[in-house]
């Protein structure tokens, strides 16, 4: 019996004939953007000098919403991959930074 919904792959193929490359490219900084207000909602509850009526639990769906956002259209859709050698530069250089402070 054939499955009557699409694969992940079809549904990849759909959007990427669907939509020109610069609108891609453009959901990716609408999802990054959405991304980043959700981070910034949680600076501001875990500060609580400027206090929000969301829970700590919602802000933290929220981030994992929009960061899947993010994966998805980066990854998924438009095919980019992290890079492992510049992942352990960053990792390093950070690490670097807090020693010397």
């Amino acid at each position: 019996m054939d499955c009557l919904m699409p694969t992940c792959k079809e549904y990849v193929d759909n959007i990427r004939k669907a939509i020109p490359l610069e609108d891609l490219y453009m959901q990716l900084a609408e999802e990054a953007s959405e991304l980043s207000q959700a981070c910034l909602k949680m600076a501001r509850k875990i500060r609580n000098t400027n206090p929000t009526p969301k829970d700590e639990d919602a802000i933290r769906n929220d981030i994992l919403e929009e960061y899947t956002d993010v994966r998805l259209v980066a990854t998924d859709i438009l095919g980019l991959e992290p890079d492992e050698l510049i992942e352990k530069y960053k990792l390093y250089r950070w690490s670097k930074r807090l020693e010397r402070k």
